[in-house]
């Protein structure tokens, strides 16, 4: 009978180490996450986002009942493909909006009370779904041009203007009896250099 070495087990203990290392940030994503109701996210369609450096802005002035703000670029929905349809807001190219216009819904409120921004509108039926203008592409200003990269993807692309666009399945809209803190942060949003 062959005697066997540590190193015949090695994949074994790799395994192991693996295992160690999902179920621990498992757990950590578990305690430090708080559910819907109490967090909001943002779901960003650019390929640099300063998502940390504005998830810590953010977190100085958090909106009344919630305990969390969250930005995603739009390609952490490849890890977690619910994060997309789970967004209070997302922000879009001018061409995205027509990519997804299906996904978007009418939300009632935020523009209503403030009709000194722009806006991208779109008819769905008898109803109207509409962006705020963050960026203007013409003149190159708009808010969060620190934390967001603007630039057009490809050299031989023209630069966009960029819409905030809020989800009409978020709780956060004032649906339903719920808060509107996605309106709160929006109006913070539009704030940042």
């Amino acid at each position: 009978m062959k005697k066997r070495s540590i190193f015949d087990r090695v994949p074994l203990y790799l395994l192991w180490a693996l295992f160690a290392v999902l179920l621990t940030m498992g757990l950590f994503q578990a305690v430090t996450d708080t559910g819907r109701q109490n967090k909001l996210t943002l779901m960003v369609n650019a390929q640099e986002v300063q998502d940390t450096a504005l998830m810590r802005t953010l977190a100085e002035d958090l909106p009344e009942g919630i305990r969390m703000i969250k930005v995603r670029p739009f390609s952490y929905a490849m890890l977690s493909e619910s994060s997309l349809k789970e967004a209070d807001i997302w922000l879009i190219r001018a061409s995205d909006f027509e990519n997804f216009l299906p996904d978007f819904g009418p939300v009632a409120g935020y523009k209503e009370n403030h009709p000194e921004h722009e806006y991208i509108t779109a008819p769905a039926g008898e109803d109207e779904i509409w962006g705020v203008k963050v960026y203007d592409a013409a003149t190159g200003s708009g808010a969060l041009k620190e934390y967001v990269g603007y630039a057009p993807a490809g050299a031989e692309d023209t630069p966009e203007d960029w819409y905030l666009v809020f989800n009409p399945a978020s709780l956060h809209i004032g649906k339903n009896g719920q808060d509107t803190a996605a309106f709160t942060l929006a109006e913070r949003l539009l704030t940042l250099p």
